[in-house]
């Protein structure tokens, strides 16, 4: 089975927000109101209470039943079921896979050119992409780095192992449309599996790309088209 995407806008009325908190745990309801700022509180509530609508349909399941467990570096588990799973959010848009055979990892970015620093590029670049972006006038290097890091975002993402990973031990394509097997793992982890990438459609402003770990004798899945959860349909 292909893996699936959903794209969420990161708001609510004020009613519906509150019919959204109460999907959440107990755990999840307290993250959210130790924001220190009251901006931060609707996104949070609305992208959990979207993973768990979107999780809950695909196994027949109760929203407020569902049981996430955090591997070692945090990312997000089920509990008793192998349905894999990611979220992500920027800005006012997060990002939902569901991997029903495979590890996943999802990643959405808002492009921001003043954060594209020569520092920045030092921080996530490896040596071969570092001299790409030396190569480039600076007024046109905004694109190339938020393509690269949001792919370079959902692969660690898909390993799982968050950024303790150092990235510039992972290679990815800069240019406008990767290949699905243009991610290089400097080592790879599990030399039985293969990091498969592909670009999400993702609303203007924004870039979005996937991974999925799949063994290297299986057929690379790409997702299926990018569904998007409506507000009504978060009004669970």
């Amino acid at each position: 089975m292909k893996p699936q995407v959903w794209l969420v806008r990161l708001w609510a009325p004020p009613a519906r927000l509150d019919r959204l908190r109460r999907l959440l745990s107990p755990e999840e309801r307290e993250r959210a109101d130790r924001f220190v700022f009251d901006r931060l509180r609707p996104p949070f509530i609305v992208a959990h209470a979207a993973l768990r609508i979107v999780v809950a349909r695909a196994l027949g399941a109760d929203p407020t039943a569902l049981r996430f467990t955090k591997g070692q570096y945090g990312k997000p588990r089920l509990r008793d079921t192998a349905l894999e799973l990611n979220l992500s959010h920027s800005g006012d848009w997060a990002m939902i896979a569901l991997g029903h055979e495979h590890p996943v990892g999802v990643d959405i970015e808002g492009i921001h050119p003043p954060r594209v620093s020569p520092g920045m590029i030092e921080a996530v670049t490896s040596t071969t992409e570092r001299a790409a972006f030396e190569a480039m006038p600076p007024e046109r290097r905004a694109e190339p780095f938020f393509r690269l890091w949001v792919r370079k975002e959902a692969v660690i993402k898909a390993l799982g192992t968050g950024l303790s990973r150092p990235l510039d031990s992972i290679d990815v394509p800069l240019g406008p449309e990767a290949p699905a097997d243009g991610v290089v793992l400097r080592p790879e982890p599990d030399p039985r599996l293969r990091s498969w990438l592909w670009d999400l459609a993702a609303p203007l402003g924004y870039f979005g790309a996937l991974v999925v770990r799949q063994p290297r004798d299986q057929t690379p899945l790409p997702p299926e088209p990018v569904q998007v959860l409506t507000l009504d349909e978060l009004d669970a």
